[in-house]
């Protein structure tokens, strides 16, 4: 008799066509297409459903490099197998079997997400004024009106540490931002709302003191520090999701090969995304 195993794997994904990573009902999103896929396989049950964990969540038209989740089953699992029911614009970098108490949310180690930024007509912000501000971003901070208020989890902690925040150009003709974040966790729509805010300091439309309000949990209450609108989420990338080094992934050759056919014929008219896509590809 087989006996049960939980199963960590890795996979990417293009965040285009999804309303999202977490599963909703009758709309298209990452998990619901990941749980239609390990079905199929007969991999996952309707019973087991409930042990299928994600380590990081993300919104409609974001893209991940490397994102994880955990399911249990009763099966040796062979991820050519859960790639073919797979659509082509998710796929497996690999998997590890892990304890049957293993959560991934909480067993991160790290995550970090790179965003590219084409600047708009007329926009030139300053790059050493954005690192400045970003140098500061770092580090432990409430970072309450960096995100979305989640009415459902009115307790929600904002306080988090920030290991890195940084920004470079990207391209020698220096109309396109890659920004960098690495955290342990991160809140809903931080990144997006921190880059609209930072992009303000560039553009001398802020400064490194509206930051620091910002900040300040004294200024939470007033109503002239407000949020800010976050930029668009197309050129967003969970871009590495680290766990304990203990774990060893076997990683799957002929899914990144995928990856990157699907990618070279993504979007090559518009030049974000194609910039985003060549992200992907070129980066270790």
């Amino acid at each position: 008799m087989n006996e049960l195993k939980r199963y960590l794997i890795k996979i990417w994904y293009i965040g285009r066509n999804f309303v999202g990573s977490q599963r909703q009902p009758e709309k298209r999103t990452v998990e619901g297409e990941l749980l239609k896929a390990l079905k199929k396989a007969e991999y996952l049950t309707e019973t087991q459903v409930s042990s299928f964990k994600a380590a990081a969540r993300t919104d409609a038209g974001v893209h991940a490099k490397e994102a994880a989740f955990c399911f249990n089953s009763m099966e040796k699992i062979y991820i050519q197998r859960i790639e073919s029911f797979l659509p082509d614009d998710i796929g497996i970098i690999g998997y590890q079997e892990v304890n049957l108490e293993f959560h991934p949310r909480w067993e991160v180690e790290m995550k970090e997400y790179k965003c590219i930024y084409v600047l708009k007509e007329g926009e030139n912000p300053s790059l050493s004024l954005m690192k400045e501000a970003l140098k500061f971003y770092e580090g432990n901070h409430d970072f309450k009106l960096f995100s979305k208020t989640d009415a459902s989890k009115k307790n929600k902690l904002t306080n988090l540490t920030m290991n890195k925040a940084s920004v470079a150009n990207y391209d020698e003709d220096k109309q396109t931002l890659v920004f960098n974040f690495q955290s342990k966790s991160f809140l809903w729509q931080q990144i997006r709302r921190t880059i609209a805010f930072i992009l303000k300091i560039g553009n001398g439309k802020a400064n490194l003191e509206d930051l620091k309000a910002k900040l300040d949990p004294q200024s939470f209450n007033n109503p002239s520090i407000k949020r800010d609108k976050p930029i668009e989420p197309g050129g967003l990338i969970l871009w590495k999701i680290d766990f304990p080094g203990t774990l060893n992934f076997n990683f799957e050759k002929k899914s990144s090969k995928k990856q990157n056919e699907f990618i070279k014929e993504f979007e090559r008219n518009l030049h974000q995304q194609r910039s985003t896509m060549r992200l992907f590809l070129t980066e270790d």
